[in-house]
């Protein structure tokens, strides 16, 4: 009989034939290894470690193009080459001044060169009692130069002053029943009753005049 030691987790071959004098059967053993068992679970993550060096600075980028985005509009002042539109439900256009005796104004040019403005609150100062700030249309020469207002509203009373010459078609007027000029050149219609219409006139000299016509 042949003795056999076999080591664990050592693979053990037996080879060879069968001894003459004895019946013992010849054995192979082959890959004498236990089977692995399962992976235990993963155990829990270490402290951090300490932060590393700063790494080398960069190269230095390339110096970006001078000059402001041409789709964009500059809020402090610029000027636009298309036409500006407001599309939303009351839709407002604010000029706002922040002192008194200063003016909020749109204006149209020829080349840049002025021809009308429109004053939204003029530069006469506010003083009280809705005084001040009055509209008005202004006109200019060839060159600029203000030629005066073609047209002003009083803010208070709302009276509106054309100092030119005022061409209109058929004129319709609802005069008061009495009516009082106020200031020296002006003419004014009182229809007192149904049959009396009364023409009045402040002259020069502060003294209010009046004709009256018979209504047939």
């Amino acid at each position: 009989m042949t003795e056999v030691t076999v080591t664990p987790f050592e693979p053990v071959t037996i080879t060879g034939g069968p001894d003459e004098d004895s019946n013992d059967t010849i054995v192979v053993l082959s890959d004498f290894i236990p089977t692995p068992g399962p992976q235990g679970e993963q155990g829990e993550q270490g402290i951090q470690g300490p932060e590393g060096p700063v790494g080398p600075v960069g190269p230095k980028g390339d110096v970006g193009a001078s000059g402001t985005d041409p789709t964009k509009v500059l809020k402090t002042g610029d000027e636009m080459t298309g036409d500006l539109t407001i599309s939303k439900a009351n839709s407002l256009l604010i000029l706002n001044k922040s002192a008194s005796a200063q003016f909020t104004s749109i204006r149209g040019n020829l080349n840049g060169v002025r021809r009308w403005a429109m004053f939204l609150g003029g530069t006469a100062v506010e003083s009280g009692g809705n005084t001040g700030s009055e509209f008005s249309i202004n006109r200019y020469t060839d060159t600029g130069t203000a030629l005066g207002a073609a047209l002003t509203i009083d803010r208070a009373t709302g009276d509106v002053t054309i100092p030119s010459a005022l061409h209109v078609g058929p004129l319709i007027q609802r005069p008061a029943a009495s009516a009082t000029p106020a200031n020296n050149g002006d003419v004014m219609f009182e229809l007192t009753n149904n049959t009396q219409l009364k023409i009045k006139v402040k002259g020069s000299d502060g003294i209010v005049r009046s004709a009256t016509l018979t209504l047939a």
